[in-house]
């Protein structure tokens, strides 16, 4: 081949290859800055959730530890979570707090060789650094006591022990210590058939989840039947048919309704007469406004209309009477003669 033609073939070959490097760099740096914004989104998210804390209060550095241990679960699938857990504890650590992370991160990274910072030895070193050394055993103690009261429901009981165990063992968990957890929560569970199911469970429960999911479905079941019971205890016992009345004699719904109906407006009537005849004795012409006829004052006479006495009393109507009395007897003795 002429070696003109050979190199210029070989510079095209150059040209090509710094393309295609070019072309890769780009494409790399477009996804580390996809991935960035990514990340920031999702911290953006997350720091409503987790909160800030400046390690100025132990309650408030339990908190903030354990709500980043909920984020770990939450951080997007394929994703470094080491590294979206150490940014999430940078933008919402402050003061002092934010101060001991860098601190941790600069001398793991200036020692020989360099340690790689994980999210669960930061956390590890934050909750010693400001908890105390024995802040791990505390919370671990702390689970050992937590247990199931009587008059505590298994939901309830599987949220209190949830969060008791996610502070004393953080998420994720290794197999021995999950398995740890799990048999520490089957052994808090008081005693009763809920238990029994738990510990006879085919095969043997070693995630926490898995025994928290048959404990309620247990619970659950035993509410059913329980709920199933009293419904058939309230069932009415049968009547005696001996007692009972014959049908035909019984009322029906209608004419019950009926009889009630016309009690009340006789009720309803007799109120109304009561309030009319009270309102018409405190007026005097409220008697006749209501429809009843005017009463004349007491003991006023009808024949000589003076107060004192009645018209049967009046000695005026008497004599009258007596002397048209004369006056027939006096005229049929003059017919008679």
């Amino acid at each position: 081949m002429d070696p003109n033609v050979q190199a210029i073939l070989d510079q095209h070959q150059q040209q090509l290859a710094v393309i295609q490097q070019q072309q890769q760099q780009n494409q790399q740096q477009a996804a580390a800055k996809l991935e960035e914004r990514t990340l920031d989104t999702w911290v953006s998210e997350q720091k409503e959730k987790v909160g800030s804390c400046d390690g100025s209060s132990l309650r408030e550095v339990r908190k903030w530890l354990a709500a980043l241990g909920s984020a770990v679960f939450r951080v997007p699938a394929g994703r470094d979570v080491d590294r979206y857990l150490r940014k999430l504890v940078q933008r919402t650590a402050l003061e002092d707090l934010l101060e001991e992370v860098e601190s941790f991160e600069r001398r793991q990274a200036a020692a020989v060789p360099p340690v790689v910072v994980t999210h669960a030895g930061l956390r590890g070193h934050i909750q010693q650094a400001f908890l105390g050394p024995d802040e791990a055993n505390v919370l671990k103690e702390e689970l050992r006591a937590t247990k199931q009261t009587q008059r505590e429901d298994v939901p309830r009981f599987n949220r209190r022990f949830n969060k008791a165990a996610d502070l004393a063992h953080p998420q994720p968990r290794d197999g021995n210590t999950e398995e740890l957890v799990t048999d520490r929560y089957m052994g808090a569970l008081i005693s009763g058939k809920t238990k029994d199911r738990v510990f006879s469970h085919d095969p043997q429960l070693v995630v926490l989840e898995d025994a928290m999911r048959v404990a309620s479905d247990e619970w659950a079941r035993q509410r059913r039947r329980q709920r199933i019971q009293r419904e058939g205890t309230r069932e009415e016992e049968p009547m005696d048919v001996s007692e009972a009345a014959p049908l035909s004699d019984q009322p029906t719904v209608r004419e019950t309704l009926s009889a009630m109906a016309s009690t009340v407006r006789k009720l309803q009537d007799d109120v109304a007469k009561m309030t009319v005849v009270g309102s018409a004795s405190s007026s005097p012409g409220a008697a006749h406004q209501a429809g009843f006829p005017p009463r004349k004052p007491r003991g006023l006479c009808f024949h000589c209309k003076k107060p004192g006495h009645y018209k049967k009393d009046c000695f005026k109507w008497k004599a009258m009477k007596a002397r048209e009395a004369d006056e027939q007897r006096q005229a049929s003795e003059a017919s008679g003669n």
